[in-house]
Parts: C-alpha cells; sequence; structure tokens
C-alpha cells in the first residue's frame, strides 16, 4: 500500500457472480452434490429484493493494493477454510445442518 490506510474495505472478486455460482462453491467445498429446487421470490419483497450484489474494490484500490483479493479458482478453498476453521474438523452442529 502506499500510506498506511485503516477502515472497512469491501473485499470480493470485483465481479457478479450468481447464487447458484456460490452455492455450487460452497457445495463442492463440502463434498456435496448440490440439488437446487427453484421457488418463486415471494411477491411481498420483489420491489426491493437484492437481485445483484457486486464487491466494490475502489477504497481497496484507491489505497494501493493492487493484488487480487479472492479469485474465482480460490473462492472454493476460502469456503472450506471459513466452514472448517482452516482444517480443523467442522463442528457437529454444522454437520448436522449440512446433512439435512
Amino acid at each position: 500500500m502506499n500510506a498506511p490506510a485503516s477502515g472497512l474495505y469491501n473485499l470480493g472478486t470485483g465481479r457478479a457472480q450468481t447464487w447458484l455460482e456460490l452455492m455450487g462453491a460452497l457445495y463442492s467445498a463440502v463434498d456435496r452434490e448440490l440439488e437446487v429446487r427453484w421457488v418463486d421470490t415471494p411477491e411481498e419483497i420483489r420491489d426491493t429484493y437484492q437481485y445483484f450484489t457486486q464487491a466494490d474494490m475502489t477504497k481497496l484500490r484507491d489505497a494501493g493494493y493492487t493484488r487480487a483479493v479472492l479469485s474465482r479458482t480460490g473462492r472454493g478453498r476460502g469456503l472450506r477454510d471459513t466452514l472448517f476453521g482452516h482444517s480443523r474438523p467442522v463442528p457437529l452442529r454444522c454437520k448436522e445442518r449440512l446433512s439435512r
């Protein structure tokens, strides 16, 4: 970084990803097959639902950070690390939820 910086930074790939891509990576991280049952968005939230998200990396780049933060291929590893606490066994309560 060019100068000391502090604060909150929005991090991600800087590219929008679909729910299906995220869930595919999540299920792959826990060695499960993804089964999707689509349902319509409830009518009462359709007008206010956030259908699109994408990390705005401007603040981080303006602070001088130029390296990649997350990659599409590294996303699965990051999810595994988050879910399993950096290679520690997954807590029982998480295993129970995943088996449902």
